[in-house]
């Protein structure tokens, strides 16, 4: 009997039915934000540095944007005359015009951030009510290319509908003709999944991620059933990423920033660091340039089809209990699917859950043997099995194969192809 499993299986398309195509790239960005280790600590230094670490190590493999974060403008407020917001000319002392014409001179892309309420999140400036119009002009006059728009300070009628501000913006962006990628940022507040799709290109879903593998996990749970909002032009983003960020004393491990990365892949989320790409170089942070540099990794993150995963089964073993192992004898594999352009062609990962802390060793460790079937492939017919984090092919295998021993906290990326 064939499994029910099929039913609900990557062989269904899900589309999004209605949502917003406005010149961008159908497939999820790829880039860097200033946030997640510099906070309000930039600068036009930062920032060139940056474009030119992007030029020379990471455009080849698909990285594009820069993005500035908050606390960029003068916190005193706007032009008095035009109601521009104002560059800080310390931090900023050539304005941000120049660095759009700078990181465009290198074929890369800039982005900036507002704020759908009065001020931002660190208190400068926001778009608040009366200044999207004005805003979106300056942002295309700048060159902008990327608008992250953040949900602090806003007032009773913003929080009991959000939407209509939102869409206030995503009307002023489209106004000026210029192509600028449009983040809401609102933490998953009104579920923005339901109506962002038709006013932005992405929606973040949750609070604001850290690098702890319990955050990394609680926000994959939270996106789970939202695959079906998730299509081209528009993507639900589960946060930057976290690979070699370190906010003491917090600070994935080389295997968690390895499934980090490779979960943010299979959710079609935008992929945007938030490490020092400037010492991608050194020694020290070669490993993390191996995960964000792994081209058949990325090539799942930018397939043409652009679906999300959808977690299809899991094997669970002894007491689980809030997301953690309570027993000598468990485990928690899960094994998720994305499907891919062309026939029959799925990325699979399989992700141990093991514990919060991976140096446990009552977490167990061990093989899984992965279904073809319950992918909802032809369990008669060969298919050959591709390892992308060890570039090596597996051969070919016929109603299932199994991984190797995957450690807790660590993750498998295999291509199934006919």
């Amino acid at each position: 009997m064939r499994s029910k499993l099929l039913h609900t299986t990557l062989l269904l398309l899900v589309g999004v039915a209605l949502c917003l195509n406005n010149g961008i790239d159908k497939r999820p960005p790829m880039g860097w934000n200033s946030w997640n280790l510099y906070g309000c600590d930039i600068s036009e230094k930062l920032i060139v540095e940056t474009i030119n670490a992007m030029d020379s190590t990471l455009k080849k493999f698909g990285y594009q944007y820069v993005n500035i974060d908050d606390c960029w403008s003068l916190k005193s407020g706007r032009h008095p005359d035009t109601q521009e917001l104002i560059p800080d000319p310390q931090r900023f002392p050539r304005g941000i015009k120049f660095l759009s014409d700078y990181a465009h001179s290198k074929g890369l892309k800039l982005g900036i951030y507002s704020d759908v309420g009065y001020n931002t999140c660190a208190g400068y400036p926001g778009s608040g009510d009366k200044y999207y119009e004005i805003d979106a002009k300056t942002f295309a006059k700048w060159g902008i290319d990327y608008l992250k728009l953040d949900y602090c300070n806003t007032d009773k009628a913003m929080e009991a509908e959000p939407w209509k501000y939102y869409e206030r913006m995503s009307l002023a962006l489209n106004s000026t003709g210029r192509p600028i990628f449009y983040s809401i940022c609102n933490w998953g507040v009104k579920n923005p999944w339901e109506w962002a799709p038709k006013i932005s290109n992405s929606w973040r879903t949750t609070g604001d991620i850290e690098p702890k593998w319990a955050s990394v996990i609680s926000i994959l749970d939270i996106n789970k059933p939202l695959y079906k909002y998730s299509g081209p032009y528009t993507f639900n983003d589960p946060d930057m990423l976290e690979v070699d960020v370190d906010r003491p004393p917090n600070k994935l491990t080389n295997t968690e920033a390895k499934t980090h990365f490779t979960l943010w892949v299979m959710l079609n989320s935008p992929l945007l660091l938030g490490n020092d790409i400037r010492r991608l170089e050194d020694e020290d942070h070669k490993w993390a340039k191996d995960i964000l540099t792994n081209e058949e990794v990325i090539s799942i993150s930018q397939d043409p089809l652009v679906q999300q995963a959808r977690l299809v089964y899991e094997e669970k073993k002894g007491v689980i209990e809030d997301n953690t192992c309570k027993s000598e004898s468990c485990s928690w594999f899960e094994v998720w699917a994305k499907q891919l352009s062309g026939s029959q062609r799925l990325a699979v990962a399989v992700v141990n859950r093991g514990g919060i802390d991976p140096n446990d060793k009552k977490f167990n460790k061990d093989r899984v043997n992965i279904s073809l079937e319950k992918l909802g492939l032809d369990a008669s017919t060969e298919y050959k099995i591709r390892d992308l984090w060890t570039r090596t092919s597996l051969g070919n295998a016929k109603g299932q194969f199994s991984t190797d021993v995957i450690e807790a906290h660590d993750v498998r990326l295999f291509k199934i192809s006919k």
